[in-house]
């Protein structure tokens, strides 16, 4: 459960909090981030759908909607709270099986960054996201003989 503002002077729908014992505050605090960042956040999209100000009416039936789960887009409401978001995960190295280093976020961030250190063919396969907004990892390439390559052989993708 959310708590939202539907009365906002701006006419978006604006989230008051995540109560105690709801699904969104353990989803939350599940991926180590803190429940208030979320606090004044604008409702931007639900399952992949954006709505704009002219859909809030919509929006709303969205969110209303008994089907579940549900994924919600939100625009944080400060650049605070943009980073106190980005300073939840730290980095870390990982050892891929065929010896080659990668640094990456802590895999509770919600956009895990990875900086390949050594040139090797680390065979993911991209799609871009339901919104569009992003791209995804949708699977793994093999070399031509056939062979696992690193992202695939380290099974931390």
């Amino acid at each position: 459960g959310l708590n939202i503002l539907t009365n906002d002077k701006s006419g978006l729908l604006k989230i008051v909090d995540f109560p105690r014992g709801t699904q969104a505050r353990q989803v939350a605090q599940s991926k180590q981030l803190d429940p208030d960042i979320f606090k004044g956040s604008t409702i931007v999209g639900v399952n992949g759908r954006k709505y704009g100000i002219d859909d809030q009416p919509i929006l709303f039936a969205a969110l209303k909607d008994p089907a579940r789960p549900k994924a919600i887009m939100f625009r944080l409401a400060s650049q605070d709270n943009l980073q106190r978001l980005d300073l939840s995960s730290s980095k870390a190295t990982t050892k891929c099986t065929n010896g080659s280093k990668v640094e990456n976020e802590n895999s509770t961030s919600i956009v895990k960054t990875v900086d390949i250190v050594d040139k090797v063919e680390i065979g993911i396969k991209f799609a871009k996201t339901q919104d569009g907004y992003a791209y995804a990892v949708s699977g793994f390439l093999r070399d031509s003989s056939g062979e696992v390559l690193a992202a695939e052989k380290n099974g931390e993708v």
